[in-house]
């Protein structure tokens, strides 16, 4: 499928940062940008997507990312 002036970008939307962790890089929300996760509290490990990148229909790639005590 060719693009072309009329596509729109997509949109994923603002992702929260996990309670005990943080967002570690974020440039954007839109197509092919990436949202990185940490969890930055000791004695919690990271459960779900470290890294989450918005795909071309709108949705964020991966599982919900969540910091789960140890």
């Amino acid at each position: 499928m060719a693009e072309g002036p009329l596509n729109t970008v997509a949109d994923c939307g603002s992702l929260q940062k996990p309670d005990h962790g943080d967002i570690i890089e974020q440039v954007a929300f839109t197509y092919g940008n990436r949202i990185v996760f940490d969890c930055t509290e000791t004695g919690y490990e990271m459960k779900g997507s470290r890294v989450r990148t918005c795909q071309r229909d709108g949705t964020w790639s991966g599982s919900p990312t969540t910091c789960e005590s140890t």
